[in-house]
């Protein structure tokens, strides 16, 4: 995201996307064809991360894999 995605994002309660190749900007839900209502939108202390929490609605399952999420995993690094 960038600065206008996030903004977008933030006034409309839809995902909104900086497409690097489109050189524009873009749903989320116009590329999958499912729809989903932003309920959160955190920051990092850099403000370098975006996490947004979103509740889907509509499609098949919000994940590829067929999961609930595409973050079902955890990793152990060994750091901090």
């Amino acid at each position: 995201m960038n600065r206008e995605s996030l903004a977008k994002t933030a006034a409309t309660g839809e995902r909104n996307y900086w497409s690097r190749s489109r050189m524009r900007l873009g749903k989320r839900r116009a590329v999958r064809k499912r729809a989903g209502t932003v309920r959160e939108i955190r920051l990092d202390c850099d403000e370098d991360v975006v996490l947004l929490r979103v509740e889907q609605s509509g499609g098949k399952s919000p994940a590829h894999t067929g999961r609930h999420s595409c973050f079902s995993r955890s990793s152990t690094t060994g750091a901090g």
